[in-house]
C-alpha cells in the first residue's frame, strides 16, 4: 500500500512518500527485486522493531548484486548500442518521437553502465542524474556530454556519449552482439514473464 502525507513537511511542495510492505515483501525484495525497489531502502533508519533481523535483511535489500556485475555490463552495453542506432534510424527517417525516446535510453543506458562500474544502484528515473553525478569514477567528460546531448542532441554527441561509456567499462562494439541482446532483453522478454506494460 502506498500513500503520501503533506502536512508533516515544513517546506513548500514538501510531502512524506509512504509504503507499507510485510517482511514477506522485504525477502522477496533482498531475493530478487530490482534496482529500484532495492534503491528504496537505501539510507535507511529503523526507529522501531519487532523483527530483530530487519537489520540484516535491510543490508541485504541495499546491497549492489556484484554477482550480476558482468552480465549487466553485456547488457547495458548491448542496449546502449541498440539505441544508438534506433537514434540514427530517427534521423534518417525524421522521426521526432523516435529520437526523443532513443536520447532518453541512451542517457539511460550510459547512466546504467556507470552506475554498474561503481557498484551502485539505479535509483529510477527521477533521481537518477543526481545520483549519477555523486558517482565517483566514470568518463572525464561524462556530466557535461550528458547536458550537452539533453539540451541539443546531435549524431556527434551521441558518438562521443558511446564512445566514452564502453571505453570506461571496458568494453568495445565488435564484442557486443547488441542486436541478439537487445532481441531477449526487449522484444522477446515476454516469452519468460509478462511483458512489461509499455508493450501490453
Amino acid at each position: 500500500m502506498a500513500f503520501s502525507l503533506w502536512d508533516l513537511c515544513d517546506y513548500p511542495g514538501g510531502y512524506i512518500d509512504c509504503k507499507v510492505v510485510s517482511i514477506a515483501v522485504l525477502r522477496l525484495v533482498a531475493a530478487r527485486g530490482s534496482d529500484p525497489a532495492r534503491y528504496a531502502y537505501q539510507d535507511n533508519k529503523i526507529l522501531f522493531s519487532r523483527y530483530a533481523g530487519l537489520d540484516k535483511l535491510l543490508a541485504e535489500i541495499t546491497r549492489f548484486p556484484v554477482a550480476e556485475q558482468e552480465n549487466r555490463r553485456r547488457r547495458f552495453a548491448a542496449q546502449l548500442l541498440a539505441w544508438k542506432w534506433y537514434y540514427s534510424q530517427a534521423v534518417e527517417k525524421e522521426n521526432r518521437y523516435l529520437l526523443y525516446l532513443s536520447i532518453q535510453k541512451i542517457v539511460l543506458f550510459a547512466c546504467r553502465l556507470v552506475l554498474n562500474e561503481n557498484r551502485m544502484l539505479y535509483p529510477y528515473h527521477k533521481w537518477l542524474l543526481r545520483v549519477v553525478a555523486q558517482a565517483p569514477e566514470k568518463p572525464r567528460q561524462f556530466d557535461a556530454t550528458l547536458d550537452r546531448l539533453l539540451t541539443a542532441p546531435a549524431a556527434e554527441l551521441v558518438e562521443d556519449l558511446c564512445g566514452q561509456v564502453l571505453s570506461f567499462a571496458g568494453v568495445t562494439e565488435e564484442e557486443v552482439d547488441w542486436p541478439n541482446q537487445f532481441l531477449r532483453d526487449s522484444e522477446e522478454n515476454w516469452v519468460e514473464h509478462e511483458a512489461p506494460v509499455d508493450d501490453l
